[in-house]
Order: C-alpha cells, then structure tokens, then sequence
C-alpha cells in the first residue's frame, strides 16, 4: 500500500485535513493541529488566512456558524470533498488605486 502524500504548506495540511474530515464538524484547535509545521511542531499564525483562501480563492464550500445554524464559534463543516464554486480570483490595488486610497482617508 502506497503511503499517503502529505502538503507541505499550510493550506495543502487543511485542505486535506478539511477532505478527510468532509461534512464532519471540526474545531478551530483541530484546523490549527492540522496547519502545525511538521518540522518545527509551531502552529502558524497565519492559518486562519490560509482557511479563508480555501473558500475564496480554491471555491471550497467551508461552513461556520454564520453559515449553518447549529454550528458555535470555532466549529467548521467542509460541505462537499470539491470545489463546488467557480473561486474568484482575488482583486488587488494597483500603487496608483492604493496612493488615492491613502489620501482619501487620510
């Protein structure tokens, strides 16, 4: 039997750790275990970004209790193992959008 390929960023270990674990309730500490950098034993700061990422920009349908009813804070379902929705690719400001930005609120 072949073993199981791991990702080696943080998104990859939730997304995979999500795939897992589809239409099971999961907490925010299990999603942090599943984000620790294997090398170092450290959870990232950053996971939570990588989370939001595999909502927005892969189009995985990740519930939290603003989504369903039923849910607390620091619970979260992947609803289907795919990407249900077309991702968006995130907009940026151009240095010209961001100055103007800048000057308008001071």
């Amino acid at each position: 039997m072949a073993a199981k390929k791991t990702s080696n960023n943080v998104r990859g270990r939730i997304r995979d750790f999500l795939i897992q674990n589809v239409g099971k309730v999961v907490t925010r500490e299990q999603i942090q275990q599943a984000a620790m950098n294997p090398e170092t034993g450290k959870i990232p700061e950053n996971w939570h970004q990588r989370l939001s990422e595999l909502r927005v920009d892969e189009g995985y349908d990740i519930l939290s209790w603003r989504d369903r009813e039923g849910l607390k804070p620091g619970q979260y379902m992947l609803a289907s193992a795919t990407a249900e929705r077309v991702a968006k690719p995130r907009q940026y400001l151009s240095a010209g959008e961001r100055a103007e930005l800048f000057a308008r609120d001071g």
